[in-house]
């Protein structure tokens, strides 16, 4: 299976990055709008990997085979955020010629991710029952501050507008198609 996986990566990947190459810019962004490709799915896969591995420390408590799989969700995500916070950086630079730390997406970022560090943590201190009241309460707060932040004016980033027609949304079917086989690549590595 993860041969299987390997040579989807590898398609996944050039497909999307012939898309990419061939898809009209932004009417506001220009070209570095086709970051987005790597940044839409590193931001999926590694918060999709916090929550659940999150939401499977919370049952930590009932059984060894969902600390396991929570340790390794917790794992496999830190090389998606990290590469999602160095490509929000670079979007930021080529954008707008600065990196803007300001903005409530990227608060909500940085928490998020530093929550995943507390997560490891607690699974670095091997007790079950900590690791399950810890996740619950990171879950809920990662949940109300989301819910928070959603709620500012100053969250849309993006300019008023901006329209995304089907051969621009192409290429991140695609790329993130391809994150996922990555994603289950370093997954399984971790259990053999």
């Amino acid at each position: 299976m993860a041969e299987r996986c390997t040579y989807a990566f590898a398609a996944l990947a050039g497909v999307a990055a012939v898309l990419a190459y061939l898809a009209p810019e932004e009417e506001f962004l220009g070209a570095s709008y086709k970051l987005l490709y790597l940044h839409l799915p590193l931001l999926y896969i590694s918060l999709g990997s916090l929550y659940l591995a999150a939401l499977l420390g919370v049952f930590s408590a009932r059984g060894e085979k969902y600390r396991g799989t929570s340790f390794k969700l917790a794992v496999t995500a830190l090389p998606f955020a990290l590469a999602n916070l160095v490509v929000i950086y670079f979007f930021e630079r080529i954008t707008w010629g600065a990196f803007v730390a300001t903005e409530p997406r990227f608060y909500y970022l940085l928490l998020s991710y530093g929550s995943l560090l507390l997560l490891l943590l607690l699974h670095r201190l091997g007790e079950r029952r900590l690791l399950a009241w810890g996740s619950g309460l990171l879950l809920t707060a990662n949940l109300l501050l989301y819910l928070r932040l959603r709620s500012l004016e100053a969250w849309q980033l993006h300019p008023g507008g901006v329209g995304i027609p089907l051969e621009m949304r192409l290429p991140l079917v695609f790329s993130l198609g391809a994150f996922l086989c990555l994603h289950y690549l370093i997954f399984k590595k971790l259990e053999g």
